[in-house]
């Protein structure tokens, strides 16, 4: 069931962003050379990117930025969206039965996933970061 409330909300989502384009309010998004790399990406494969984008959990709507600015058939998107959400919900579903979580247990716990996630991104950033590099003018005491 909630696979199909997610696949109504991201219909309602896919809706807005169309009329919104239609108004112009975002067609300044899909002119960015940004954007045109990653639709070149996603034209090769849209049905297997909206599955896994809706299975890993992107965030940020990424799916419908890049379905809806391609006209992607909205019956295939649907499909893709409720194909990567399903397994994903029915073993969150399962492991709270098997664990016996209550409601308090289940937010604390999605709280401290979300929680493992921005660190690890935040520690990422942090030693990824390139050295700074050592000016190259000189100056001479005399």
């Amino acid at each position: 069931m909630a696979s199909l409330a997610t696949v109504a909300a991201n219909l309602a989502d896919y809706h807005a962003l169309a009329w919104l384009m239609r108004l112009g309010k975002v067609r300044r998004l899909v002119r960015t050379r940004f954007y045109e790399k990653i639709a070149e990406w996603f034209n090769q494969a849209p049905f297997l990117i909206v599955l896994l984008i809706n299975a890993l959990a992107i965030p940020f709507a990424a799916d419908r930025v890049l379905a809806v600015p391609r006209a992607y058939s909205r019956p295939r998107y649907a499909l893709a969206v409720f194909l990567g959400r399903f397994p994903r919900y029915y073993l969150t579903a399962l492991a709270v039965g098997v664990l016996k979580l209550n409601w308090w247990q289940i937010i604390a716990a999605c709280a401290g996933l979300a929680l493992i996630g921005f660190l690890a991104g935040k520690a990422k950033r942090m030693f990824s970061r390139k050295p700074a590099v050592a000016s190259t003018g000189s100056t001479q005491e005399f």
